[in-house]
């Protein structure tokens, strides 16, 4: 079996979790959550996504992106390094060493997160 073939193996069977995930959240957050989730299908199409940590994580080889649906914002975890990298773009929205807080409500900085996604995606290679 290929890498491609496993990747959409386990694509298949990761997918009913994740949108199990969105589901359970509010009308705004799966709003949020489906925008994120379809611009990251689009912008990494060989990574795959899974639970990881209790929240949807895209990875390829290794652990790509988290992000997280709480009550009041959107939570994003990609790493303290990629956070430090890019501090000029999301600096204001740290909370913590490896994540970020986008308040709902506000216009969430799609593609910032895509650059944080593709960079961390880099980093692998």
């Amino acid at each position: 079996m290929t890498d491609e073939e496993k990747r959409r193996m386990i694509q298949m069977e990761l997918v009913p979790e994740i949108d199990a995930y969105i589901e359970a959240q509010d009308e705004v957050a799966q709003a949020t959550l489906h925008e994120l989730r379809r611009r990251l299908a689009e912008a990494l199409p060989t990574c795959y996504e899974k639970i990881s940590y209790g929240m949807p994580t895209v990875a390829d080889k290794k652990v790509v992106f988290h992000y997280s649906a709480a009550k009041k914002h959107l939570g994003i975890y990609p790493f303290p390094a990629t956070i430090d990298h890019f501090e000029d773009l999301v600096g204001k929205y740290r909370t913590g060493k490896g994540t970020l807080a986008f308040p709902y409500g506000t216009a969430i900085p799609y593609d910032t997160l895509i650059t944080l996604a593709q960079y961390n995606y880099q980093q692998q290679a």
